[in-house]
């Protein structure tokens, strides 16, 4: 019976972290948290600003005062925290530990110190609470990631983000054990880096908007305090117009007049990769970024060239004719003549899975899989190391529960030993044709905890059957660690009304509905530019709406259970719904942006009123023949619930 109970509040404990610990024992008792939690440590100047970081959380979670750096040097310290080395932040490191609580001492203990960051992370997340007071459970956890590489990347180029934003990423990732940061630097929207070699790049092609090198040197220190790598991506031969713009002699096409890309897409400029002056802008400019960015990767994009340009220059169709090359075969060329720049610059290549060719093979660059398995599956057959995205595309609004179920590993492969040994991880893109400084942490959490999970912990412990109730847990954990995700999606709510009773019937109603999945919100990237506000009602929406969860998980437990309480919390979504529409009409006078919703309202009001006659129907109130039962049907699935580019979630119960 004790070692049962072990068991079960093992289990609980251990789906109280994410991502999920490899190994969870529970003890007996609890360890009361005071302000006599009193530290000794053994570790580098990193591991003691995490140990700062830890309190203060701490002290945000519990309400309790710490003075920061009031130490114990000494064994009678009932809190232990001791790193054996202090880690180079680069792939391959050892990031294990292990995390013991009695109920008289807490010890972590870890081989690197950024393990011992690791251990913090847990341990802020084991916080609990009754009326007496703040504890943690008595617990050991022996805890290493699965892959080493374990990505967010940050689109800065579409829509610029702020120091600011870009710190609190990196306060978030660390949060959830995510250790790369892949930093998409240019496209053809904008070039978002100083260059002392070539000033004109952000001079003409960046709106102003971009990083100085001390900006560049801070935001790598504050990545590197919390144990992440920064790898930088400068986008060619394609996604160049930014730097056409620049520099246009550059370009496949001569004598075109290139100005920056105000709109999403796939665009035709592209740099020549026949004349030498390229390769002699590139070898420049990439060393001289190489310089600000210590991680050995360097990316160099590579996606999305159609050769369009290089199929209309004649000097590059001769060039081709010559080589006896098509396109691709003219980019792996290319390629790897800005391999040999990298390797002077001491970096190794890594490009999306479009590089993936086989004169590039011997350079053994790392291949960035976005488009599909079969680009896992030929890298390891060619021996090469691969990242995968392809499932990870947190832009497209897809639901947390599609993300959670890929894997870095095709199904194919798990039992491949070669694969094991070259697939590193992943990566999670939030590309920004739709997203800016104001909305970037609604669109990466609480859903990019859910991949740190599947990048860290062990294929066989996922817990997807109680994904969204560990995220809404995490949600708020995320909030306390500085994200703004919640704060996002209520200032452009508040922006329709200053009642606060309205403000909450709009927020009940925005959390019934998602943006459009995919790139639907913005056909052919002609609706919005990258000048556009991006504060619409459907940016104030998530991919996993809660309210619209609340419902459909009511709607289940009473077809499963008839539990009263079911009913009831059927009966108030019910009662809302009927309210929407005269609450849209009220608001609309005001703001008037509100009109694209009038539609959707209406249709919520008839649901909502055939909905509670049904309740009345199923509790026996009244009585509804089966024709009126059928009439009933009909008209709620003739209703229209598309509209302000977004979709009604879980409709279907």
């Amino acid at each position: 019976m004790i070692f049962t109970t072990v068991k079960i509040n093992a289990q609980q404990m251990d789906h109280q972290v994410m991502p999920l610990p490899k190994e969870v024992v529970a003890g007996p008792g609890e360890f009361i948290i005071n302000s006599k939690l009193k530290p000794r440590i053994e570790g580098s100047e990193r591991l003691i600003k995490a140990v700062d970081r830890f309190y203060n959380v701490l002290s945000k979670k519990t309400g309790i005062f710490y003075n920061l750096r009031d130490w114990s040097d000494d064994d009678s310290a009932n809190f232990e925290i001791i790193a054996e080395e202090k880690a180079p932040v680069e792939l391959g490191i050892d990031e294990s530990y292990s995390l013991k609580i009695t109920n008289d001492k807490i010890q972590i203990k870890a081989k690197t110190d950024i393990g011992a960051m690791y251990a913090l992370q847990t341990l802020l997340q084991l916080t609990e609470s009754n009326e007496k007071g703040y504890f943690f459970k008595s617990v050991e956890i022996f805890d290493a990631p699965r892959f080493p590489w374990r990505g967010l990347m940050l689109d800065v180029s579409r829509h610029f983000m702020p120091v600011a934003a870009v710190k609190r990423q990196l306060d978030l990732m660390h949060t959830m054990k995510m250790n790369v940061f892949h930093w998409h630097l240019s496209d053809d929207q904008g070039w978002r880096i100083e260059s002392d070699s070539f000033p004109l790049l952000t001079e003409k092609a960046s709106d102003g908007k971009f990083y100085t090198k001390e900006q560049i040197h801070e935001i790598v220190k504050y990545a590197d305090d919390l144990g992440i790598r920064v790898i930088p991506e400068f986008d060619v031969p394609g996604h160049a117009t930014a730097i056409l713009t620049a520099y246009p002699k550059l370009a496949s096409e001569n004598n075109a007049n290139y100005t920056i890309e105000r709109h999403a897409g796939i665009f035709d400029p592209t740099l020549d990769p026949t004349k030498e002056k390229t390769y002699n802008f590139i070898h420049i400019l990439f060393n001289e970024m190489a310089l600000l960015f210590p991680d050995k990767y360097f990316h160099i994009g590579g996606d999305e060239n159609e050769g369009k340009h290089w199929d209309r220059d004649p000097e590059i169709i001769a060039f081709k004719e010559k080589k006896g090359f098509d396109n691709h075969e003219l980019q792996a060329w290319f390629n790897s003549r800005l391999n040999k720049s990298l390797v002077d610059a001491g970096k190794i290549m890594m490009g999306w899975d479009e590089i993936l060719h086989k004169d590039l093979i011997d350079s053994n660059p790392v291949i960035h899989s976005w488009r599909g398995e079969d680009g896992i599956i030929k890298s390891i057959d060619n021996d090469l190391r691969v990242i995968r995205s392809h499932g990870f595309y947190i832009d497209l609004m897809q639901s947390t529960s599609y993300h959670y179920f890929m894997d870095p590993v095709p199904q194919s492969l798990i039992d491949n030993e070669k694969a094991k040994k070259l697939i590193f991880g992943g990566e999670a893109t939030m590309w920004s044709e739709l997203v800016d400084q104001n909305s970037v942490d609604s669109r990466i959490w609480p859903r990019s905890a859910a991949i740190a999970e599947v990048f860290w912990s062990e294929r066989n412990k996922l817990d997807g059957e109680n994904l969204f109730q560990r995220l809404d847990k995490i949600s708020s954990h995320l909030e306390l660690n500085g994200s703004e995700h919640i704060s996002n999606r209520h200032k452009i709510i508040r922006r329709y009304t200053e009642n606060q009773q309205d403000f909450s019937d709009l927020l009940y109603f925005n959390d019934l509905m998602a943006p459009y999945r995919f790139y639907h919100r913005n056909p052919k990237g002609t609706l919005y530019s990258m000048l556009s506000p991006l504060n619409q009602w459907a940016d104030a929406c998530i991919a996993d709406p809660v309210e619209s969860r609340k419902f459909s998980n009511a709607v289940k437990n009473y077809i499963a259970n008839q539990n009263p309480e079911d009913l009831q919390k059927l009966e108030n979504h019910f009662k809302k719904w009927a309210e929407l529409e005269d609450l849209i009409n009220s608001l609309i006078q005001k703001s008037p942006q509100l009109d694209s919703l009038r539609q959707v309202s209406q249709s919520f009001k008839i649901a909502g009123e055939e909905g509670l006659k049904l309740l009345d129907f199923l509790s026996g109130k009244i009585i509804l023949s089966d024709a009126e039962m059928i009439s009933m049907s009909e008209r709620i699935h003739g209703l229209k619930f598309k509209g302000g580019e977004l979709v009604l979630k879980h409709f279907p119960s």
